[in-house]
Formats: structure tokens, sequence, C-alpha cells
């Protein structure tokens, strides 16, 4: 399965190609440190049982933990995941899709620290009512994650965004570190953002936000 493919990589300081040879249907998938390319080929991994997370909170499709790099790249056909970032991550010709009602999927996309940038025609997709994608910086009380958090959507970008998007810090975060706005940044430089509902800027923070 993918999760014992995952943990087979020993080497994390070369890139390991994971590459899809058809249609998945697995568990939730968790990487830890390692660097990684996720081929995709056109198929679709749907996320089924179990999910992954922290004990107790196992309720992710991936956890990418800090000290991964981590890029999923297709050419082809619709892939259904859900992700909740900690690592630097590229998302090229993608489709992250959450739309099920039978997931009850509050994010499709969740980034809580690390380089994130989104390329081609990606496609993030909610389910109706949720978030599409969030910026989050101070996830961590204990500053495991202070270096913060950036999503670029690049000039490459082609795709669209459907669903909610949220921009924001913790009340700890935001004491903890002055300069928060710094590591906390959001740009888009192109796309289709006409399906959104705008962006939800959360914990007061309106006056502050690094989005470009």
């Amino acid at each position: 399965n993918l999760q014992d493919a995952v943990d087979s990589i020993i080497d994390n300081s070369v890139v390991t190609t994971i590459e899809f040879v058809s249609t998945q249907v697995g568990g939730g998938v968790k990487v830890n440190g390692q660097n990684i390319v996720f081929e995709m080929n056109g198929y679709a991994y749907t996320v089924d049982q179990p999910p992954v997370g922290s004990l107790g909170t196992e309720t992710l499709g991936f956890q990418l933990n800090k000290g991964s790099k981590v890029t999923f790249r297709t050419t082809g056909t619709q892939v259904k995941m859900l992700i909740q970032n900690y690592c630097d991550l590229t998302l090229e010709d993608m489709v992250i899709d959450a739309n099920n009602s039978n997931m009850n999927c509050l994010y499709a996309l969740s980034n809580n620290c690390g380089n994130i940038v989104i390329k081609g025609n990606t496609i993030i997709k909610a389910d109706e009512g949720q978030v599409a994608f969030d910026v989050w910086f101070g996830v961590n009380n204990l500053g495991l994650y202070d270096e913060g958090v950036s999503v670029t959507f690049d000039e490459t970008f082609t795709g669209g965004v459907i669903g909610k998007i949220e921009y924001g810090a913790t009340v700890a975060g935001t004491e903890r570190v002055a300069d928060w706005q710094s590591r906390t940044s959001l740009v888009i430089k192109g796309g289709d953002f006409s399906s959104t509902e705008g962006i939800i800027l959360l914990r007061g923070i309106e006056d502050d936000a690094n989005i470009v």
C-alpha cells in the first residue's frame, strides 16, 4: 500500500519517486521527513479508512510532517485526497477534491508550515460550504512551526479554487512572535478565484494580513 511505500524510503537526502500505475483506494498516509515525488500518471488515489493524524485526532487523508519535501504531480484525471501540510509542498496539475458529502471534510488543503507552491492547472475543491485551503500560522503552542507558512499561486497557475479561503494565526502565535505577518504569506499571481467566498481573515487580523 501507499503508506508502506512511503515508509520504505530510508535515504531522505535524495528525491524518491513513487509512481502510480493504476487507480488506488487506501487509508490515510503520513510523510515523516521523506523527500518524495508522487507521480500520479493521471490515476486517482481515493482516501478510505483508516485516516491518519496525531494521537486522538486521526481525521486526515494525508499528513505531511515538518522536514518533508513533497511534490504531487499528474498529467491526467482527477485525484481525490485531503491534505494537512507542514512541509515544502508543490502541487502541479493536480485536483484536490474534497467535494463528497460522505466525507464531512472541513478542509481540502490545510497549510500550517513550509513553502507551498501551486502550479499549472491545479484545482482545489472544498466540500459544500467548507474551506478549500488555509494559511495558518502558530498551529503549535510550543513554537515547533514558528518558521512560518507561505502559499504561492505562481505565474503558471491556470486552475481554480472552489470554496472558502482562510488566513490567520492562533492567539498564542501572535503573542509569541511579534513579526508573525512576515511568516504568514499568501501570494496570488494567477488562476480563477471566482468560485471562492473571498478570503476569510481570522483572529481579528484584518489590518495585518500579508496577502498579495
